[in-house]
């Protein structure tokens, strides 16, 4: 606003009424204003991104009396430039059954988490008997937003078997990849990809692999799970 002030000012003094040339520099004034203004938004959310968060949540024992550390958290988009190249690798490692996955640009969504724990808080307590040697952090993460939006489950197509045309009745999935980054204050840092396989049902399967596409072992391969099973009150 103060550029597009100083260019009226100036306009006016070397112009002296409002003419023609004053009213095209107000009006490039005031386009250049709005163009400082958006990269002075774009410079300061670089910069202070790695330092603000959405939500900070306390930790502390049952009973409330003492913090044990906090919790922050946030979400935002991130550029393929600005992704990691660990992330990129545990993305593009191991066998694919996605046949669209050849390196295309995909929207990526980062959720970040610090955790910090007072290590007196814990010294603390174990004098007192209290012995705690692990927290556990769940994660809950709502699908339901995407099976909104998903198409039918199963559509008929018609394919060539020969010299006949049969109808063969395609599955219809979509494919969630979930890299997961645990790094520590020491500089240790473990990745993993996680495939969770989607249709407008539910999930119907999910694989584990580390960063070097190797598969982990789970307990179930397919996890069948149904809008009916998240019905809720939204009243």
């Amino acid at each position: 606003m103060m550029f597009a002030t100083l260019i009226a000012f100036y306009a006016q003094a070397a112009y002296d009424e409002f003419t023609l040339p004053v009213f095209i520099a107000l009006v490039v004034g005031y386009m250049f204003k709005d163009r400082i203004k958006e990269t002075g938004r774009s410079l300061s959310s670089r910069l202070l991104d790695q330092r603000l968060y959405d939500y900070r949540t306390i930790i502390e024992t049952q009973d409330g009396r003492r913090q044990l550390g906090y919790v922050r958290e946030k979400a935002t988009y991130l550029a393929w430039a600005g992704i990691p190249s660990e992330v990129i690798s545990a993305r593009g490692a191991g066998v694919h059954d996605d046949p669209m996955f050849a390196g295309n640009r995909e929207t990526v969504l980062l959720y970040a988490k610090l955790v910090t724990l007072r290590k007196d808080a814990f010294g603390f307590l174990s004098k007192d008997g209290v012995d705690i040697t692990t927290i556990n952090d769940i994660m809950r993460f709502d699908v339901r937003p995407f099976l909104r939006k998903m198409d039918d489950p199963y559509e008929d197509r018609l394919m060539l078997k020969g010299d006949k045309v049969r109808i063969v009745r395609c599955h219809r999935t979509y494919h969630l990849n979930l890299i997961s980054v645990f790094a520590s204050e020491t500089g240790s840092q473990t990745c993993e990809r996680t495939l969770i396989v989607l249709d407008r049902e539910g999930i119907q399967r999910i694989e584990q692999f580390d960063a070097e596409g190797r598969p982990f072992t789970l307990r179930s391969s397919r996890l069948p799970l149904h809008l009916s099973e998240f019905a809720d009150s939204e009243e």
